[in-house]
């Protein structure tokens, strides 16, 4: 009996073994099989070197192939896959043992590595003297302007009010205002004075998290004290003076959007926008000369649409900065050797505290390998292809659209596992809506300055005529041929004589004749979004004005995923 029990103990024991076997080579397909789609994708979004493809293989082969072998009574080739499975992630952990104790100290000075002959190229094309960079005229009035100095009579909300800064106005009917304003008329003058000896030149960022080389508020508000100066000189009759300072800001503007940064185009764009209706109301309120006429034409912007030679620096500048980024993966020392970084640290605020703690990164040692480029130059061939997505808006014609893509995405998933660095770097470089949203923006300004230049035209009709002409067509000889295509509606403008008066305006990107407002209405869930040119300033009925009525407005421009990507970027913690 003895015997037997023994035997029918054997049995369960071995059934219980062959179970647990059994269980065990389904768990490690099951396992295999979860991985293996996130090992394909990461390879095929490019985010593994050819080590880390042969480190995948090696896991991913035994995981699948041992229980195949075990199924098919293969034990001895299961038996050996199981052991080369076991095997690596001891292998795997030794690796990471040995970096964290292996010396980092060789008596060497190791910096992040950086791409400086390509930045130093960049900046060297675009140079000038010293003496006729107005940047570094400016640079001590910028410093020493008091950007916070805003009295209520002069500000609302902390921008200037519109009676100053979108209409002329009289010192005699604001007194308080002007004598405000006098007490800055040496940063008018300085202004004028440095943009007329040269454009403002600044350095560029070698790096996204660099900070600003722009002096954005002390340069903001000399622009608003320039601008409303010269709605004042308009105001007084000091004609000459006006156009002088409004073509001042229109330069200043050109000399931002050379920045090729993305935050200085939108200043430039933003600032230009202010200062051309200013130029349409000379052109129709005020008699003018030729030699005026002449003056202003010279200070217009071009009525072509150079979006994508802007695009094309835009990427320029950026692949740089991206490429700079990637490359704190890497570090090089005096001597010019390059190896990977012990450490990684996104700005170089933070090396020093990256140093201070580089033995808690040294397990990067073994991963940079895995899903980074031995050499960093090969950061060229990523950047060019991660940038390849926005090819489609480099085209002149047509809406780009707004491109989103969800971060918690299968891809996305799969990107972070395999890179992290990477994926952070590209979420925060690749927003398609950043891109599309300058297009729209500077789609739009190309219709501002071209339905200006449909006003230079009209005005010199009217000098020849003594009336508006009756269609846009009688000015075809004053207006470059371009001018009168809208970029944004794709249409023409829309013209039409009321009195001694007239409206010009675009229909906007719903293609709809709004009759020249530009407002949401709400009764009608409705965008109306006609551009005007002149009269600038269309009349629109009061409205509540409530978050829900800003949201339902951006969902109109937008759409409502943009909206609701904002809405979540937002709340983030």
């Amino acid at each position: 009996m003895r015997a037997e029990d023994q035997t029918e103990n054997e049995d369960k024991r071995s059934r219980r073994k062959r179970k647990a076997k059994a269980v065990a080579r389904v768990a490690s397909l099951i396992a295999a099989c979860i991985f293996l789609p996130i090992f394909l994708t990461a390879i095929a979004v490019g985010y593994l070197s050819w080590i880390g493809i042969l480190v995948g293989i090696i896991y991913l082969a035994p995981g699948i192939v041992s229980p195949v072998a075990g199924f098919a009574g293969k034990k001895r080739l299961e038996g050996l896959l199981g052991w080369l499975s076991g095997g690596m992630p001891i292998l795997l952990a030794l690796a990471v043992s040995v970096a964290a104790i292996w010396p980092v100290d060789d008596g060497k000075q190791w910096r992040p590595y950086r791409f400086d002959d390509e930045f130093a190229a960049l900046e060297a094309e675009r140079a000038i003297p010293d003496q006729e960079n107005a940047a570094i005229r400016c640079a001590p009035l910028f410093a020493k302007l008091d950007v916070n100095d805003r009295p209520d009579f002069f500000f609302r909300a902390g921008r200037v009010r519109d009676e100053f800064s979108k209409n002329p106005w009289n010192g005699a009917k604001h007194p308080q205002a002007a004598q405000w304003l006098d007490g800055y008329s040496w940063v008018v003058d300085e202004l004028v004075q440095a943009r007329a000896a040269g454009p403002f030149r600044w350095s560029l960022q070698a790096d996204r998290y660099d900070d600003y080389t722009v002096p954005y508020e002390a340069l903001r508000r000399s622009i608003n004290l320039l601008m409303v100066s010269a709605n004042r000189d308009f105001g007084e009759d000091r004609l000459h003076n006006a156009i002088a300072k409004y073509a001042c800001t229109i330069r200043i503007t050109h000399d931002l959007r050379q920045q090729t940064q993305p935050v200085d185009v939108l200043a430039g764009l933003g600032l230009e926008k202010d200062a051309l209706p200013m130029i349409c109301h000379v052109l129709v309120r005020y008699g003018l000369s030729d030699e005026d006429i002449t003056l202003i034409t010279g200070c217009l912007p071009s009525t072509n649409d150079l979006w994508p030679e802007m695009c094309e620096q835009l990427f320029r500048l950026e692949k740089l900065q991206y490429m700079n980024l990637l490359a704190r993966a890497y570090e090089r020392n005096e001597q010019g050797r390059v190896r990977f970084a012990r450490w990684y640290s996104p700005t170089a605020k933070n090396e020093q505290l990256a140093e201070e703690d580089q033995h808690l990164g040294r397990w990067l040692l073994v991963y940079w390998p895995m899903n980074m480029p031995r050499d960093p130059k090969r950061l060229h061939r990523m950047a060019d292809h991660d940038f390849g997505q926005f090819t489609c808006l480099l085209e002149a014609d047509g809406a780009p659209p707004l491109i989103h893509e969800e971060r918690m995405s299968w891809t996305n998933m799969c990107k972070v596992a395999a890179n992290f660095h990477r994926w952070l770097a590209e979420i925060i470089f690749f927003d398609g809506s950043e891109y599309a949203m300058i297009r729209c923006l500077q789609r739009a300004q190309v219709t501002r300055r071209r339905g200006t230049w449909l006003v230079v035209g009209l005005r010199r009709y009217r000098d020849k005529h003594g009336s508006w002409p009756k269609s846009l067509d009688a000015i075809v000889e004053y207006v470059p041929a371009e001018a009168f295509l809208d970029p944004t509606s794709g249409a023409h403008f829309v013209y039409a004589l009321e009195g001694d008066d007239f409206t010009l305006y675009s229909i906007g990107l719903n293609r709809t004749d709004d009759g020249g407002r530009h407002r949401y209405v709400k009764a009608q869930d409705k965008l109306e979004d006609d551009i005007a040119i002149w009269p600038p300033h269309v009349p629109e009925p009061p409205r509540e004005e409530s978050s829900e009525t800003m949201i339902r407005e951006l969902k109109a421009i937008y759409g409502e995923e943009y909206v609701r990507r904002i809405q979540t970027d937002t709340n983030a913690p």
